[in-house]
């Protein structure tokens, strides 16, 4: 391109100087002179006219050639950024993924057994009071022998739960309100009756417990009320329930009893048995009546229940009601029912998978429950369904359980 440039000017050049020596030549021919000179003229302007368009097509070039190369250069700059900003992206997210991953694993492992026993237990809380019973069950905060203990606090993790030894082991039964506060307390099934545990005034202490055979713990609901019991049933000759009322720190407020002696122990043939209710003589007739009155809730049907075809019953106690949990493989869960004892069994209310009541019975023979689904919208449970399962242990497994209190 320099070396058309070169020889462009010096045509240029040549032309210039050899129309002047043209004309001094030939002065004496005005009229030819004048001819060359504008021949010269003319070829100069021609000359000028081509190193002009050259100069303008090697200026467009040059242009497009820079041009070519900025938006090259901006588009090279335009990715790195994009890539930078795609990196950086990449990398913050992936920091933020690795943050959150660490947040939720260390949220989990700080927050997971205490959701697994406020799930099991306290999903609907009514009270301060339930959620220092979940932070006791949490190993959060201790628990006294009674409300006014200052010694003798032990943890939740320090109870025995081993079943082979029968004289020292305890399981989480259920809740209900057994001193008449509007809060539940925490029923330990075991020895001797288990434990009743309660929390006030921001202490956690155990309100009664079982006092051996002649004294095995339990709780009802009579005429309003709810008492604890404290029951001698398994010795020959007499049948005798205590009645406890307790207040929210684990005060005895009124205690009487329900009694039958008999020296033969066929109490309804025997002509000579005494029954009594508060001190006052009662007839046999009478005595069962509150007997079963008192007894409505049935201790036998607690526990879990499993089937061959990998279905699970479990049922448990909610005050004078059963929580019933019924898993069905590859199908369902109910996880909310509430449960009340008929002279069938049990009847139970639950919300199935499309958010609807769902209603059946629990009946049992022996160790074995049948549950039949008998009130039901569902199409994968039609009204008349049953399945059959055996009672494996008389402590209840609650599987899911945010609902299984309301």
């Amino acid at each position: 391109m320099k070396r058309e440039k070169l020889l462009i000017f010096t045509a240029v050049l040549a032309v210039v100087f050899g129309g002047c020596a043209i004309s001094d030549k030939k002065a004496d021919s005005r009229k030819q002179q004048e001819e060359q000179e504008a021949e010269a003229i003319k070829a100069r302007k021609n000359l000028l006219e081509k190193w002009m368009e050259s100069e303008t097509e090697n200026e467009e070039s040059s242009s497009t050639e820079i041009t070519s190369d900025a938006k090259e250069e901006s588009s090279s700059t335009e990715i790195t950024s994009d890539a930078k900003e795609e990196l950086t992206s990449t990398e913050i997210t992936s920091d933020e993924e690795v943050s959150d991953t660490q947040s939720t694993e260390a949220s989990t492992e700080e927050t997971s057994e205490y959701t697994f026993h406020e799930n099991r237990l306290f999903g609907d809380y009514k009270s301060g009071n339930e959620k220092l019973l979940d932070m006791f069950m949490n190993n959060e905060i201790e628990c006294y022998p009674s409300y006014d203990s200052t010694e003798g606090s032990f943890l939740f993790s320090d109870i025995p739960t081993d079943p082979n030894e029968p004289l020292d082991y305890y399981y989480v039964e259920g809740r209900a309100d057994i001193d008449n506060d509007g809060e539940n307390e925490l029923l330990l099934g075991g020895t001797y009756g288990g434990k009743f545990i309660d929390a006030s005034n921001d202490k956690v202490f155990v309100m009664t417990e079982g006092e051996g055979t002649a004294g095995e713990l339990d709780y009802c609901f009579y005429e309003g009320k709810a008492y604890v019991l404290h029951e001698d049933v398994s010795h020959g000759g007499r049948l005798v329930y205590i009645f406890s009322e307790y207040d929210s720190t684990g005060k005895e407020l009124d205690s009487f009893s329900l009694e039958a002696w008999s020296e033969s122990s066929e109490y309804d043939s025997d002509e000579t048995a005494e029954y009594s209710f508060k001190e006052q003589t009662i007839n046999c007739d009478e005595f069962n009546r509150i007997r079963n009155e008192i007894e409505k809730k049935d201790r036998t049907y607690i526990g879990a229940y499993d089937s061959a075809d990998y279905n699970d019953l479990e049922i448990g106690r909610n005050g004078d009601k059963f929580i019933v949990q019924i898993g069905i493989y590859r199908l369902t869960s109910l996880s909310d029912g509430v449960g009340e004892l008929t002279d069938k069994g049990i009847d139970f209310t639950a919300t199935d998978a499309a958010g609807n009541p769902i209603s059946g019975t629990i009946t049992f023979e022996g160790d074995q429950a049948t549950v039949t689904f008998t009130d039901s919208t569902w199409d994968y449970l039609p009204n008349g369904t049953n399945f059959t399962f055996d009672k494996q242990s008389y402590i209840p497994a609650f599987f899911v359980g945010e609902d299984m209190f309301r």
